[in-house]
């Protein structure tokens, strides 16, 4: 299907919130094909943590949050201390920076009063 249908396929599973059975079968599915060289590592992050904060488990990778009063507000994650590192082993940036870039398009916008 290629990288777009393979992109449009994990979008789905990851998203199949009402499935939590169907993304916990799917996640080893994911992990094998990313050792195999077909998937990539912030698929297997995104869909690891989802699976974890669905069950009520610490997340791995610091990828799911919560955003309140347009502020990203982080699941707990396992380990937190060595986040960084996970993330990084994933192909995924630091937790500061992709916590900035949430924040940067949830922020609530000032409101300026038209003339």
């Amino acid at each position: 299907v290629g990288a777009d249908g393979a992109d449009a396929a994990f979008t789905l599973v990851q998203h199949a919130d009402a499935d939590t059975a169907f993304q916990v079968r799917v996640l080893p599915m994911l992990e094998r094909a990313y050792h195999e060289g077909d998937e990539t590592g912030p698929h297997v992050a995104l869909l690891t943590d989802r699976v974890a904060t669905a069950r009520g488990a610490p997340q791995v990778y610091g990828t799911q949050l919560d955003i309140v009063a347009g502020r990203a507000l982080l699941k707990p994650i396992r380990d937190s201390a060595n986040v960084d590192a996970r993330r990084a082993n994933m192909g995924l940036p630091p937790l500061r920076e992709y916590l900035r870039v949430i924040d940067s398009a949830y922020a609530p916008r000032a409101r300026h009063p038209t003339p």
